[in-house]
């Protein structure tokens, strides 16, 4: 059976488990969207595009967040409002920057705000409410 060509040919390859444990794990294993947790809530979590594959948007890492399945299915291919950031902490992740007021840089792997000092993350990049 021949199938028609894909609409959208891949430019980059699709993330693999680890490249989608590292963006569950990067994200302290919550949504993005709502704050939920996937030990404390039960939520499943999955790796989601920002901007939607059928919008353009790429498997690039700083296109992957983690979302719950609920905040996944209904947000489906609609745009996002501007991120806010929201300060990481310990209960986010175990490398976190903990200078008082970093001077801070775009990371080019993951969706976070570099300090230039000591080079750990210091903000995340949040679509919905703050947990």
């Amino acid at each position: 059976m021949n199938h028609p060509p894909h609409p959208m040919p891949r430019t980059t390859p699709r993330p693999n488990l680890r490249q989608r444990f590292a963006v569950l794990a990067s994200r302290g294993f919550r949504c993005d969207y709502c704050g939920a947790s996937a030990k404390q809530d039960g939520k499943r979590l999955e790796v989601e595009h920002v901007i939607a594959r059928a919008n353009g948007g790429t498997h690039d890492r700083t296109n992957l967040v983690a979302a719950c399945r609920d905040c996944n299915l209904g947000k489906s291919d609609l745009p996002l409002p501007v991120p806010r950031f929201a300060r990481l902490t310990l209960d986010d992740r175990w490398d976190v920057c903990e200078c008082p007021a970093p001077a801070l840089i775009a990371s080019m792997e993951e969706p976070v705000l570099v300090c230039t000092a000591c080079r750990f993350p210091a903000y995340r990049r949040v679509f919905g409410v703050v947990a």
